[in-house]
């Protein structure tokens, strides 16, 4: 837990660019079917040590067309797959 208490700040900094970089695709709380999908892409932003001008500045924009295609092909999936129960079964 300490380890994550001395992270915090840029964690939350993670978290607030990809909730912005999420809602800059036209995706939002009320559009997202999977609001799981932000951890993976908080978690690819922290790595990348990625600050708030991440979602603006041109040498970012391959990065952000990947997190962009990635988003998209998870709710895709998301939405055709069943969803299954604890036991296995849709």
């Amino acid at each position: 837990m300490e380890r994550l208490a001395n992270k915090w700040d840029e964690i939350a900094v993670s978290l607030c660019v990809a909730v912005g970089q999420i809602n800059d695709f036209g995706l939002s709380a009320q559009t997202l079917s999977a609001s799981r999908i932000l951890i993976p892409v908080a978690y690819y932003l922290y790595h990348r040590q990625a600050d708030r001008s991440f979602r603006d500045e041109p040498k970012n924009a391959c990065d952000r067309g990947t997190i962009k295609s990635s988003v998209l092909r998870s709710l895709i999936s998301l939405g055709f797959w069943p969803r299954r129960t604890a036991q296995g079964h849709p």
